[in-house]
């Protein structure tokens, strides 16, 4: 058995919409670590060390090549607005 467990093109076209508009690995793992970045930004306020110890990452200036690999940029964050929602639940 191959890699995909398909047996033919129309199988792939039901579980992925179309094998043409298929991105492809390396997008679907660039797209999961911005999502897990800018989480961890938002949970720590902006602070990259803490958000770089959230992640498992060694440190900030590690945390900050993955944002710039993985384009994920600090204006793209509204920190105020998750600092709105802590202060108003507490």
């Amino acid at each position: 058995m191959g890699l995909f467990p398909y047996h033919n093109k129309e199988s792939v076209m039901i579980d992925y919409g179309s094998v043409q508009n298929y991105s492809g690995l390396q997008e679907e793992i660039s797209a999961l670590v911005r999502k897990r970045i800018s989480a961890a930004l938002l949970l720590c306020g902006g602070n990259k060390t803490k958000a770089a110890q959230l992640l498992g990452l060694s440190s900030y200036q590690t945390l900050s090549n993955w944002m710039q690999q993985h384009g994920v940029a600090d204006a793209d964050l509204d920190y105020a607005r998750v600092r709105d929602y802590e202060e108003s639940t507490t």
